[in-house]
């Protein structure tokens, strides 16, 4: 995890704690566990803006969570008044209050079941979880001076400034924005079947369309949902392109970049299943390797904020912040679009794009 997401999480901790009813005796003092759901960066790829004094950059990160609260009572029969103590506290706090403290979003989720003292001298419990959406915020320590380079990898140049294109959390459903395109060669299990699931908020790719070899080699045609070409969102070269995704089977996904057709583009992928990490391209039809992580895959479930910067022949990616692979790239080095990959995956979900073109 990245160091500012660790520090929204810390955030959110002590702005819960501060709301939770103070405990007469220490004992039964309410316990706090955050587990999160989603994260993302707020902003501009993470960038929210300049600050004064001291100058510098505000950063931010967006959090969803479930937080589970181990209510305490000495007693079951008290269990029901100490449940609707922390209840009231969180859920009836007052818009403004929440806001100051940066939760976005505080609802009830579920009440768990009651547990009774598991010996005389101890106390009963019950789970109570809430759903929680988080903004937090990190404004600079000391002055930064002029600042040379935001957290998207641009240098701020008259030449170079960074236009975004499209930034989109999926709140509603967006397949109208994508092109289905199933490569020519992934003839195992097709057709794909690209759907939007509202209550999640994600895009899911459900059918395990595949073709070339499970190998660990570039030859992975699979299923793309590639952004249309608009006039506001033309075909790029320079550019980065981030997502979240996550699977839970143990096979790939990934993203696409200058893509022009089903024969030319290129792509990331990551499976489980061989354990590897892949950056590659597909030319003329042809399937090649850019770059290659044969000994990591990824953790079933888990959701990645994924990271291409493609400018020029050079391309890095990384993983929540951590670089994972780069390499040089300068036979695709036309515009084309972006868009997800899915291969020999009936489980791929897709969360969020963010496309700037630089």
């Amino acid at each position: 995890m990245d160091p500012v997401a660790e520090e929204a999480f810390t955030g959110l901790a002590d702005a819960l704690g501060s709301l939770l009813p103070p405990a007469e005796d220490p004992a039964l003092a309410p316990g706090l566990t955050i587990n999160p759901v989603r994260i993302r960066p707020t902003g501009l790829g993470g960038y929210v803006g300049p600050h004064v004094e001291p100058d510098g950059d505000v950063v931010g990160r967006f959090l969803e969570v479930k937080a589970l609260v181990e209510v305490k009572a000495a007693s079951l029969a008290g269990l029901d008044a100490a449940v609707g103590t922390v209840t009231r506290a969180l859920v009836g706090a007052g818009r403004d209050d929440l806001r100051a403290a940066g939760i976005l979003r505080l609802e009830l989720d579920e009440l768990g079941d009651k547990t009774p003292p598991p010996e005389p001298t101890e106390n009963a419990s019950q789970a109570v979880s809430f759903a929680i959406a988080y903004e937090f915020l990190k404004e600079p320590a000391e002055g930064g001076g002029v600042i040379a380079e935001v957290p998207l990898d641009l240098e701020l140049t008259g030449e170079n400034e960074p236009h975004v294109l499209i930034s989109s959390a999926f709140d509603d459903d967006p397949l109208d924005a994508f092109e289905v395109v199933d490569d020519p060669l992934a003839t195992t299990n097709a057709p794909s079947h690209w759907a939007y699931v509202a209550t999640e908020q994600r895009l899911e790719q459900q059918a395990a369309i595949s073709g070339g070899t499970t190998a660990v080699n570039a030859n992975k045609p699979g299923t793309y949902l590639v952004l249309r070409q608009t006039p506001s969102r033309p075909l790029v070269q320079d550019l980065i392109l981030r997502a979240e995704l996550s699977s839970d089977s143990d096979e790939g996904i990934g993203l696409v970049f200058r893509y022009r057709d089903a024969d030319n583009f290129c792509f990331f992928l990551m499976n489980q299943a061989k354990g590897y990490r892949l950056l590659a391209r597909k030319l003329a039809g042809s399937f090649s390797q850019i770059a290659l992580d044969a000994a990591t895959g990824y953790t079933v479930g888990r959701v990645y904020v994924v990271k291409v910067v493609a400018r020029g022949d050079e391309i890095k990616l990384s993983l929540d912040g951590a670089p994972a692979l780069q390499g040089v790239e300068s036979a695709l080095l036309g515009p084309g679009r972006v868009g997800f990959m899915s291969v020999r995956n009936p489980q791929a979900r897709f969360y969020s794009i963010e496309l700037t073109e630089v």
